[in-house]
């Protein structure tokens, strides 16, 4: 089920240029700022990683990162599953594992997945679904995922796992989340106060 879905993805997703990025809301650089206390906060929207070395390699899960001054010394890793009710449907996820040049830190779901359905497409009779959820970890590991030289990511849910290789940048023209997140990591630092910086 899982390959049938990633082959109706591959289309896509192959060939994700900055251009498509832009206009799918993938793997974008987004600042808001909180309407009760001010803070401001930078996303980086939801994106993905090969599952191997081949652009054909699709995953079925993406990701995304949000960290904000009202917590500067953490970073939330967003989790999503995409679907339908005749693909997947709903999966709860559980937790994501990193293994950081072959050390391995797991970090369990902060809370329960969110579960929702869009708007049904009487063309393609189907229904589509989202189930997201988010692990917090922090902010020095993130700065070391960005530096190591092989970084691999298991997204656990209770049906199933996917490890992707989150330090690969580009196969062919296909440009995955490493690709995009130095300038995230820019981003977050233009923000942080002094004090918060890392050293």
């Amino acid at each position: 089920m899982k390959r049938l879905l990633s082959l109706a993805l591959a289309a896509s997703l192959t060939g994700c240029v900055s251009t498509m990025n832009q206009f799918s809301g993938l793997c974008q650089v987004e600042e808001s700022r909180s309407s009760f206390d001010d803070s401001l906060s930078i996303k980086f929207t939801k994106c993905f990683s090969p599952t191997g070395y081949s652009f054909s390699d699709i995953p079925l899960f993406k990701y995304g990162f949000s960290w904000s001054e009202s917590a500067p010394n953490y970073v939330s890793i967003q989790l999503l599953l995409e679907s339908s009710v005749s693909g997947v449907g709903y999966t709860n996820f559980e937790a994501v594992h990193i293994n950081l040049d072959g050390n391995v830190i797991k970090y369990p779901v902060y809370s329960s997945t969110a579960m929702y359905s869009g708007s049904y497409n009487s063309t393609t009779r189907t229904l589509p679904t989202f189930s997201s959820a988010h692990v917090s970890i922090p902010y020095e590991l993130f700065e070391s995922m960005l530096e190591a030289n092989d970084v691999r990511l298991m997204i656990v849910s209770d049906d199933f796992s996917e490890s992707v290789f989150f330090s690969e940048r580009q196969i062919g023209l296909t440009k995955y989340a490493r690709y995009y997140l130095d300038d995230y990591l820019i981003a977050i630092n233009n923000l942080k106060k002094p004090e918060h910086r890392i050293k």
